[in-house]
């Protein structure tokens, strides 16, 4: 493994993990305001509002992931794939489909009295930043598009028009 894919992998773990983390960090900061029993309470009260909208997110992952997939058979696309960043984004949008569907399970799986509510909240506050995550990945993703764009008519412009009528010979 070179030194820069290996750079690559560990930013990409830190990522991951920072999110984890602010997760955790959430959720501490949760118990600390409004106590453990509050929390096991919420998770009760809400735990069909929360699979709703944790299938909502799923869906929109999804979604996202279907769309650059078809993205992937533009000349956009082509280029992505060439330059090594088709996989970096497939992935980005393909993970917060995995954390979707594993916090879905575990809405759907554990009951309401359990002290796995706990856990869950956390997975369900991973799940919402990751989806956030997904987001500005998506933004980066039409960021990049927009300064290919820029980049390619620049240079059709310093090379003149293609096949334009007013360059013609005499």
């Amino acid at each position: 493994m070179s030194g820069r894919k290996f750079s690559d992998l560990l930013l990409s773990v830190w990522e991951y993990a920072g999110e984890v983390i602010a997760a955790g960090l959430v959720y501490v900061l949760l118990r600390i305001w409004f106590g453990s029993a509050s929390i096991s309470k919420f998770y009760a009260d809400k735990q069909s509002a929360g699979a709703i909208l944790v299938g909502i997110i799923l869906a929109s992952c999804i979604a996202v992931w279907v769309a650059f997939g078809a993205l992937l058979s533009s000349e956009f696309g082509k280029w992505l794939r060439t330059t090594g960043n088709a996989t970096v984004y497939s992935r980005a949008f393909a993970f917060p489909i995995l954390v979707s569907l594993a916090t879905l399970s575990l809405l759907l799986t554990f009951s309401a009295d359990t002290t796995a509510a706990h856990f869950v909240t956390i997975m369900v506050i991973y799940n919402l930043l990751n989806f956030i995550t997904m987001i500005f990945n998506l933004h980066g993703l039409y960021r990049l598009w927009q300064e290919k764009d820029r980049t390619d008519h620049q240079h059709e412009t310093a090379d003149g028009p293609h096949g334009d009528s007013h360059n013609k010979q005499p």
